[in-house]
């Protein structure tokens, strides 16, 4: 099904098969697959992405990032290139996309030893240090099982939003801080499809009905962030 994928994929990309097929290959590295297989596995993947992409696939190559970053990598060279091919496919699109974008990505590289993928331009700098922070004071929660992406998007909050207090749970059942962090958060993001059932119904049970519960649509750092951006953008 897999190769199935990535061989329709290589042909005309798709968003929705390439969810899909990063889906499946998260599930296949999670089987420990041996030097070879992993290798054939980013390779594949690499060879499907497009040349240029637009700047509204920006989320699904960050959780493909992730995803090969959360799995111990028996070819670190294989997860390179893979990291490579998503660059290049954002290059043609660099210039549009956010601070936010550009300080994920950044992020990222350094894993890969790079510095700065893409430089910040001094206007988006400038924009961030001026413009209003709505968060400043704020305690924001975000429960995941996916604790990598967790601490990603913590380091990007507090340097997007100064004065913001980030707080991360993992946990598996509802105990009784994760019961304290529902109630008295001002902002809770409940990663739905890297979450504990226990743990998510503790979290709706608990929280205020007035205080904002976002539910992002994926589980890496950058479905976390937008789902909080979208929110105050609202």
């Amino acid at each position: 099904m897999y190769e199935h994928l990535v061989l329709q994929l290589s042909l005309r990309w798709r968003r929705e098969a390439g969810g899909a097929a990063r889906e499946l290959l998260d599930g296949m590295l999670q089987l420990g697959p041996n030097e070879a297989e992993y290798t054939q596995l980013l390779d594949d993947m690499g060879d499907a992405l497009p040349l240029a992409v637009g700047t509204t696939d920006f989320d699904a190559l960050m959780e493909l990032a992730e995803v090969i970053l959360s799995h111990a990598s028996p070819n670190p060279d294989a997860r390179r290139r893979l990291w490579a091919r998503i660059v290049a496919a954002l290059s043609p699109v660099r210039m549009r996309l956010t601070r936010r974008e550009i300080g994920l990505i950044n992020d990222l590289g350094q894993v890969f030893d790079i510095d700065e993928v893409f430089p910040v331009s001094a206007a988006a700098s400038e924009e961030l240090s001026t413009g209003p922070n709505p968060l400043a004071g704020k305690m924001v929660t975000i429960y995941t099982l996916m604790d990598t992406a967790a601490d990603r998007a913590r380091r990007m909050l507090i340097e997007l939003y100064p004065g913001i207090r980030v707080q991360l749970s993992h946990d598996l059942v509802g105990s009784s801080q994760l019961a304290g962090m529902a109630r008295r958060s001002d902002v809770f993001v409940v990663c739905w499809r890297s979450a504990s059932h226990a743990a998510t119904q503790t979290i709706e049970h608990l929280r205020p009905p007035d205080a904002a519960t976002l539910y992002p649509p994926g589980k890496g750092s950058s479905s976390i962030l937008r789902a909080i951006e979208e929110y105050l953008a609202t």
